[in-house]
């Protein structure tokens, strides 16, 4: 089923509730002379109208009260002019970043609370910088972005525990502006596999690295789970191949044919003959842009025998598996393309997707994939060919 509101692949629009307070932790000097300032000078006023009102009889008051009366009137006058927003809500758009009160948290002061307001349109914006919880330049327990634009000073704003950094940065990046994060580079997902989130596109919090597991099969010695970039993807599969895989290999096509007319079992798979391994890297080379990008679509290189096991295998969603006894050539090859072990692992399979091959999803979104309607892009004509080409039989 297509959901209707999926309108672009690409997620251009992020909102979130700034932690309370914060724009409170955020005031500088100068903020807090200025309300100093016109706290002098109302304490000053109202200290010459209550001499005033001790001369007029029966008006007296004493020292203590007047004093109280005083800076409760000119505290309250501050507050409520001056006071700035509890909570504000962060928007980034195509148009811009824009911040305002009157969130959730509730506003005492509405002047104040539009004094909190802002908008920096992206044009005017320079770089953004996102730093991590307590990280260099981030006192905080949550994490901070910074505005800082073309003219005039950086804006300071919050970002909740909840909100992923590197989605904030992915939806940066997707709306042109330069971002920096500590351990982040823009991640491209497989043009066939488009997050989603509520049916709307989602910028996942995705990033370059691998986990390593220790095998339970006597016939290989380590497995490798590897989440990588899809422009990067097809460069490292090669050298991989290339570095883990003997002379001779066979290659694995996983299917998932959604024909009308497919067989009832719409999972199908086709696997060649022990051939040399040139001649069936050869035969992939043509059809790698659209393997790598076809959700429908899975494929292996793997050679095994009776005590040793190698494979490579792209996953539909194109996360790599290896499954190796050449752990040190492995890992040479993966810190080669600054792959390293994840911390906190997030593969996209973890996601909600829509998926689809690129001529199907041309259909649907006819500008944004325009490129790619003609039929050499459905995976029901281009894997047959792959298939007759290398004399795959269906297992």
């Amino acid at each position: 089923m297509i959901p209707a509101e999926l309108k672009t692949p690409t997620q251009v629009e992020l909102d979130w509730d700034e932690p309370r307070f914060f724009k409170y932790r955020t005031l500088n000097r100068y903020d807090v002379v200025l309300r100093g300032t016109f706290f002098l000078l109302l304490c000053t006023a109202f200290s010459w109208a209550a001499t005033v009102e001790q001369r007029i009889p029966g008006h007296s008051q004493s020292i203590l009260m007047w004093v109280f009366l005083v800076l409760l009137a000119s505290s309250t006058i501050i507050f409520v002019f001056t006071a700035p927003s509890f909570q504000r809500r962060i928007v980034i758009s195509p148009q811009g970043i824009r911040w305002q009160g009157f969130s959730k948290g509730g506003d005492l002061s509405p002047p104040g609370a539009i004094l909190s307001a802002g908008l920096r349109c992206l044009p005017e914006i320079n770089r953004v910088k996102l730093s991590r919880p307590k990280e260099t330049g981030n006192c905080f327990r949550h994490g901070l972005m910074m505005i800082e634009p073309k003219y005039g000073k950086p804006t300071l704003l919050g970002v909740p525990n909840d909100v992923a950094l590197e989605t904030v940065a992915g939806v940066l990046h997707n709306n042109g502006v330069a971002v920096t994060l500590s351990d982040w580079t823009p991640f491209v997902t497989p043009l066939g596999v488009i997050p989603t989130r509520n049916d709307k596109p989602f910028c996942a919090p995705l990033q370059n690295g691998y986990v390593k597991m220790a095998s339970n099969d006597t016939k290989y010695s380590a497995q490798y789970r590897i989440s990588i970039s899809t422009d990067k993807l097809e460069k490292l599969v090669d050298t991989l191949v290339e570095r883990i895989l003997p002379q001779e290999i066979f290659a694995i096509l996983d299917w998932y044919d959604i024909r009308p007319d497919a067989k009832s079992n719409p999972n199908r798979s086709f696997l060649t003959a022990l051939l040399p391994k040139e001649r069936i890297t050869s035969a992939f080379k043509p059809y790698m842009f659209r393997l790598l990008n076809d959700a429908f679509v899975a494929f292996r290189f793997a050679c095994s025998g009776p005590t040793s096991h190698e494979e490579i295998f792209v996953k539909a969603k194109k996360i790599v598996k290896m499954m190796t006894s050449k752990a040190e050539a492995a890992e040479e090859v993966l810190r080669q393309f600054s792959i390293v072990p994840i911390k906190e692992p997030r593969f996209i399979d973890e996601f909600q997707t829509f998926n689809g091959d690129l001529r199907s999803l041309a259909e649907i979104f006819p500008i944004e994939y325009a490129k790619f309607k003609a039929d050499e892009y459905l995976s029901s004509v281009y894997v047959p060919e792959l298939v007759q080409l290398l004399s795959f039989k269906e297992k």
